[in-house]
């Protein structure tokens, strides 16, 4: 899922085929809507501390996988076993990898983060 709060968008693809890419999917679509061309860049939000604290925390997947995310220079980093990655804010809760895939996070009603979707999997907000 992704929303693009400045476009008044919000996308989901859901599919049951695993390795489907469905970052691709959603960024395409996202293209097409906004009406980009394939040579424009991928919209970039400013990272603000206030706004990105409520992601940082520790996650985990349910199946052994731990993902460590904290903020360094108003800037998002996973910590992935002995890998430190940065990331880039694309959208409201989107955030692009240095490999080209996305996390998304997950947020409840009254707007607490309860998760994020890293591919295919999901992993449960545990900590502060």
């Amino acid at each position: 899922m992704s929303i693009v709060k400045s476009a008044g968008l919000t996308i989901a693809v859901l599919t049951n085929i695993a390795e489907v890419p469905t970052e691709l999917l959603v960024k395409k679509i996202v293209a097409e809507i906004l009406q980009l061309s394939p040579n424009d860049e991928e919209p970039k939000m400013i990272s603000t501390y206030e706004h990105i604290i409520k992601y940082e925390g520790m996650y985990d997947s349910g199946e052994g996988q731990k993902i460590e995310v904290c903020i360094e220079n108003n800037r998002l980093y996973l910590r992935v076993q002995h890998e430190y990655i940065a990331t880039t804010q694309v959208a409201h809760n989107l955030f692009r990898l240095p490999d080209e895939k996305y996390i998304t996070f997950e947020t409840d009603r009254s707007g607490r983060v309860c998760g994020m979707y890293r591919g295919m999997r999901y992993y449960s907000k545990q900590s502060v």
